[in-house]
């Protein structure tokens, strides 16, 4: 693969400014934030913009290498959403989790009232923890210095391995988070729940009721990212 990299040349204003990198693998739609470039024999190359510079040939090409983060995208609304972590980030504090949300009015809850927030500037409880896996309600409004909403929002983080966090469900309602990384259809992602006849599931916009063969309703797959 070859690849031409523009900057603004200009006076220089892009020289020596550095270059990451991501993957994106097309047939899962999941994107690789964590990539070095290693020259032929391993050596990590530290890439900055200068003009008209080659770095690699044909006989001594340049190597990408990723890590074991992924990107997981959220999509928000202001007022209320329902989300849950496919991932497993580094450090599980909301400033770290949601940077970008550190200047909303940001209240997240999950199912025993626990209660998360931003006043806007800052996150309180201090000890608060974004668990993986768990399904969350996330109310945002903006404060006097919100920017616009990130559209969607990043989030890094080690693939949850899903044979590591089952699903236990209860009678009555469940609060669950969606963790695979990839889109499926209801009956695919639920096929291991034994749902019986008048079993409901419903998202923040869409309700499912099984017939006792298959899901009906206005719900029609499980996204990343969602409750």
């Amino acid at each position: 693969v070859t690849m031409t990299i523009y900057g603004d040349s200009y006076d220089y204003a892009d020289k020596n400014k550095p270059i990451t990198f991501r993957i994106w693998d097309a047939s899962t739609d999941i994107t690789y934030p964590d990539v070095n470039l290693l020259s032929q024999e391993g050596k990590e190359l530290n890439v900055t913009f200068v003009p008209d510079t080659l770095i690699g040939d044909y006989q001594h090409p340049a190597i990408w290498i990723k890590g074991n983060k992924v990107e997981q995208n959220l999509k928000l609304n202001m007022k209320w959403n329902w989300i849950a972590l496919g991932v497993v980030p580094e450090d599980l504090r909301p400033i770290a989790v949601f940077p970008d949300l550190t200047l909303f009015k940001t209240y997240i809850k999950d199912k025993s009232n626990a209660m998360i927030y931003s006043n806007g500037s800052e996150w309180k409880p201090n000890s608060a923890k974004i668990e993986p896996g768990k399904m969350y309600k996330m109310m945002l409004s903006k404060a006097t210095n919100s920017p616009e909403l990130p559209d969607p929002l990043p989030v890094w983080g080690v693939p949850m391995e899903l044979s590591q966090w089952p699903v236990h469900l209860n009678r009555g309602w469940n609060w669950i988070g969606y963790t695979p990384l990839t889109t499926m259809n209801i009956d695919e992602a639920l096929a291991g729940a034994n749902p019986q006849l008048g079993d409901r599931v419903k998202s923040l916009t869409g309700i499912a009721i099984y017939d006792g063969e298959k899901w009906n309703g206005s719900l029609k797959s499980l996204e990343s990212g969602h409750g």
